[in-house]
């Protein structure tokens, strides 16, 4: 994801950042000023925030809390299931944690910006954290919320003190002796934040699978995927920047290409790999817009071209 869709895109703000904030007498409005935030954010109705913004947030709290490097350990250690985010929730109905890190993987794009690659071996599970493309490295907060996050999921769901192979994290933690105890481990230093399960856990019947609460989550989380995708697509960006940008006549492939962040080479290859061309957008929105004026608008034909930047 480039740095324009970086900025357009928007995620729900989860209840999950909210509760922690209680448990542990955070001060909203301290972590929202900090994070450069609206005030008033988690008061409204459906907040949204964009990937940066989440990164603010998990950094904020991290700041704030430095003198208490435990909070998020705790804080796994007291929350349940139905806790995480309904992405997460949906995902646990799934049989074994293979099915269910594979599902998370698949819909992680839902909830924020970290991305979860699952590989998958006869001998073991290895899941990887990971920032989504075109993204700085994953704040230390994010990064410890989904390792612990995936060892409470395995353990609530079988009702089992499972022990993963290995874990390893690519910055340096804060009180390490306590994570390490939770996870039961020692933590490692690597090129990648990663937690192992050995194939027999990995594969360890989950004791709550529920296929009917998943057939009811599942169309709702393609329908929403379905719909980033498409707001993803370079092309999007290119017609969004085309419709602001029409009636000034500047309607270059290097104007647009400079207000999206990129080379003209980059733009042109994304869109033919998209299945389209940068031509082709821009004689589609002009026809589209030639009609609405022509239908809508008591505009000449001299007019009607000014405004297509013709």
């Amino acid at each position: 994801m480039d740095m324009t869709g970086r900025e357009h895109h928007k995620y729900i703000l989860e209840g999950f950042w909210q509760l922690p904030l209680q448990l542990f007498e955070l001060s909203e409005q301290d972590v929202l000023r900090r994070a450069e935030l609206p005030l008033d954010l988690f008061q409204q109705r459906s907040p949204t925030v964009t990937g940066d913004e989440i990164y603010r947030i998990a950094i904020a709290i991290d700041e704030i809390k430095a003198n208490d490097p435990t909070i998020l350990l705790r804080y796994i250690q007291t929350m349940t299931l139905d806790a995480f985010s309904p992405v997460t929730f949906a995902c646990v109905c799934s049989q074994d944690l293979n099915m269910a890190a594979t599902r998370i993987a698949q819909y992680k794009p839902l909830v924020g910006p970290a991305r979860l690659t699952v590989n998958k071996t006869t001998d073991n599970t290895e899941i990887t954290i990971s920032q989504q493309e075109g993204y700085p490295p994953l704040p230390r907060f994010l990064v410890l919320y989904n390792l612990l996050s995936l060892i409470k999921i395995a353990r609530t769901a079988t009702r089992t003190l499972i022990i993963p192979v290995s874990i390893a994290v690519t910055a340096a933690l804060s009180a390490i002796e306590h994570y390490e105890a939770y996870f039961g481990v020692p933590i490692q230093y690597g090129d990648s934040n990663s937690i192992v399960f050995s194939a027999e856990d990995a594969q360890r019947p989950f004791l709550s699978p529920n296929p009917a609460i998943w057939s009811v989550f599942e169309p709702e989380l393609q329908k929403r995927m379905t719909e980033i995708t498409k707001a993803n697509h370079t092309s999007t960006h290119v017609r969004a920047c085309l419709n602001n940008m029409l009636a000034s006549g500047q309607t270059s492939i290097d104007e647009v290409a400079a207000r999206l962040s990129m080379s003209p080479r980059t733009l042109q290859r994304r869109l033919r790999n998209e299945g389209t061309s940068f031509q082709q957008i821009l004689n589609q929105l002009r026809q589209e817009m030639a009609y609405h004026y022509l239908l809508k608008l008591d505009y000449s034909s001299q007019q009607i071209a000014y405004l297509l930047g013709i």
